[in-house]
């Protein structure tokens, strides 16, 4: 079992629940917080800390707009509560309710903060 990077676990231990950043719906930065939880808790995070995933692979976000810059959102803004499955080096496999497999693909985040950081 991989040990989850101290950045990372304090980082999330840090999201305060109730004090979404301006602009961020409550419903949606609650949701995103406990994608947050659920992912250093499932197993996959061994093989994304395997294939030294960054933090902005997983938890990165565009400063300015977190919520629309889809090109700036790690992985745990993309879950939207389906099921991830596997990781390797260039993509993350996440399953659907229906079955469907959706494919992540890492790629740079020039413009990108952590998640704790807005």
């Amino acid at each position: 079992m991989a040990i989850i990077p101290a950045v990372w676990r304090d980082g999330v231990k840090g999201l305060d629940w109730d004090r979404p950043p301006p602009n961020f719906p409550l419903d949606r930065w609650r949701n995103i917080i406990d994608e947050c939880d659920k992912l250093l808790d499932n197993p996959v995070i061994d093989a994304i800390i395997r294939y030294r995933w960054n933090t902005l692979d997983v938890f990165g976000c565009n400063k300015i707009a977190p919520l629309s810059r889809t090109d700036q959102m790690g992985l745990v803004f993309l879950i939207g509560g389906r099921r991830i499955i596997g990781a390797n080096e260039n993509s993350c496999a996440i399953i659907t309710n229906n079955d469907v497999t959706l494919t992540y693909y890492r790629k740079p985040k020039s413009e990108a903060v952590a998640i704790w950081e807005l």
